[in-house]
């Protein structure tokens, strides 16, 4: 671990955590944080998002499908929240979403983005575009878990090996 790292744990067993879900927070300026009711993991600096061309900003990966509650509600189509359905193909046992952002136009470095969202704020000058790509993979690990893990903050203009530093959050 490089010098002056800094880690931050939740402890989700203990009451005090059981009815608060941890909170990947991606700002447009570039500030990434993750949130469990008052406290805070990061923040790490990325470019600001609307200076991006397409770049891979982060993963959501469930250990399985199976893992995955099923969703017995009725889908909302209409309103401030809408429900989206990502479909898998019929074989597939796990996947991950891949997140991409793009401030100037709906290209993504992955060309089949599943979908892609219109930002609008008064914040920004220009809409920002938010591509979301369901990638197939098998498993992970040998048993499966119930559980799912988020990774964000790395610099996308700059992947490489070396200082690569990101957020990573797992909930079971």
């Amino acid at each position: 671990m490089p010098a002056k790292q800094v880690s931050l744990s939740f402890d989700f067993t203990e009451d005090i955590y059981q009815e608060q879900t941890p909170k990947l927070s991606i700002h447009e300026k570039g500030h990434v944080h993750v949130y469990v009711g008052d406290e805070k993991a990061g923040p790490l600096f990325i470019p600001p998002l609307a200076t991006l061309t397409g770049q891979h900003i982060a993963s959501i990966c469930p250990d399985a499908f199976e893992s995955l509650p099923i969703f017995t509600e009725k889908l909302r189509e209409k309103g401030s929240e809408i429900d989206h359905v990502i479909p898998a193909a019929n074989d597939a046992t796990s996947g991950r979403l891949a997140i991409y952002a793009n401030g100037h136009r709906p290209a993504f470095e992955a060309q089949d983005c599943g979908l892609i969202f219109t930002l609008r704020r008064a914040t920004i000058a220009r809409p920002l575009y938010i591509g979301i790509k369901p990638i197939g993979q098998p498993p992970i690990g040998v048993d499966v878990q119930k559980g799912v893990t988020i990774i964000a903050g790395w610099n996308p203009l700059q992947p490489t090996a070396e200082g690569f530093d990101f957020l990573y959050i797992r909930g079971e």
